[in-house]
């Protein structure tokens, strides 16, 4: 008796084994097959097209299930904002001069919005730091900015790992300085109500009424309201 319930407990922990080994490599093919996709998007973009808008073989950015904390503190995953087109950046609050550009760029992109008379949009801002960046301290900063916070939502975690998972799936590369402060690239990714890319600028000296533009044509195509 002793030895049969002996390997029910052998066969119950390989199965467990198993079935942890089988999540990891479903993982890791997930960020594998959205980091291609992702990385294929700068060719478009510097050959002035736009990603394939005939979005449903695509890979979407929401499922990523790794979890969040707003401003707010609320806790969230990003499939959170499906349903809305999406500007998604990452940037850390102690940055003195690229991390205000991208927000002041992101602001440029909802002027044209506002031309375009484009309102179903939201803005999407992790930090790189997860250290200093606490949900409080993202509100005060958000609250600074005069941002509107019914547009823009601040994502902390304080785990490095989903981080950095973030910034691998958005082609945002960046290194921990030790002293607070971060090296990183300038990265604006567009996606649509169901988290596939439609546009992505690594270069601020880019046209960014082609953010409204992009919006205008996967409407045309897909048929969703503004």
């Amino acid at each position: 008796m002793v030895k049969n319930q002996n390997n029910d407990n052998e066969n119950k922990g390989e199965h467990m084994k198993m079935k942890v080994e089988i999540h990891k490599i479903q993982r890791i093919q997930y960020i594998l097959t959205i980091l291609c996709c992702f990385l294929l998007v700068p060719f478009y973009v510097k050959a002035n097209v736009s990603v394939n808008v005939n979005v449903k073989n695509s890979v979407s950015l929401y499922e990523n299930k790794s979890e969040w904390q707003t401003q707010e503190s609320d806790i969230l995953k990003l499939e959170k904002f499906k349903g809305s087109y999406v500007v998604i950046g990452m940037i850390y609050t102690n940055c003195a001069y690229a991390c205000p550009l991208t927000i002041s760029k992101l602001q440029e992109i909802e002027k044209n919005f506002k031309i375009e008379k484009i309102q179903n949009y939201k803005f999407l801002l992790a930090t790189f730091d997860t250290k200093k960046d606490k949900p409080e301290h993202l509100k005060k900063y958000l609250i600074e900015k005069g941002l509107d916070s019914k547009i823009w939502t601040f994502l902390y975690s304080a785990k490095e790992s989903v981080v950095r998972e973030l910034s691998v799936l958005l082609g945002i590369s960046y290194q921990d300085l030790g002293d607070g402060d971060f090296n990183h690239s300038n990265v604006l990714t567009l996606l649509d109500p169901f988290g596939h890319v439609i546009y992505r600028i690594d270069n601020y000296n880019t046209d960014l009424k082609q953010f409204a533009e992009m919006i205008k044509k996967d409407l045309s195509v897909s048929g969703n309201k503004k």
